[in-house]
């Protein structure tokens, strides 16, 4: 990948780092426009809720649990995997226009406050209570 990045000639505008402890990961990100996954397999990457978390638009396929939070166009871009035109397109567009990362980095932002430790539990509990109340009803028939 290295060599190939070479003959692109964006080797002064992108950097391989290696493994990153994940202490470090937000304040690398702060100096982050774009934030491209290409992994077909994920369910729900981690490091794309780390991106919108830093306002981040995220360049992903259209695959496995990905989908889920991505809403292509809005908070980032899907694009069909295996389909080099696409990615590179979608790559272009976010590259030339600040104002449309600006956009979807906000609006990705938004999408992730929703996880909080807050939510999650209100969330548990309205499924309990849901089965709990479920369960007595199918008793008390």
């Amino acid at each position: 990948m290295r060599s190939r990045l070479k003959l692109s000639k964006l080797t002064p505008n992108v950097y391989f780092l290696g493994r990153i402890s994940p202490d470090d990961v937000p304040a690398l990100l702060v100096n982050c426009d774009i934030h491209v996954t290409t992994s077909e397999k994920e369910t729900r990457g981690l490091t794309i809720l780390e991106a919108f978390a830093a306002g981040i638009p995220v360049i992903a396929p259209r695959a496995g649990g990905i989908q889920d939070s991505i809403q292509d166009g809005w908070n980032g871009f899907l694009y069909e995997p295996q389909n080099r035109d696409d990615f590179v397109e979608k790559l272009k567009l976010l590259i030339r226009d600040r104002a449309l990362r600006k956009t979807m980095g906000d609006r990705a932002r938004d999408y992730v406050a929703q996880y909080t430790w807050e939510n999650a539990i209100n969330k548990l509990l309205e499924i309990w209570e849901k089965q709990i109340t479920k369960k007595n009803r199918i008793r008390s028939k």
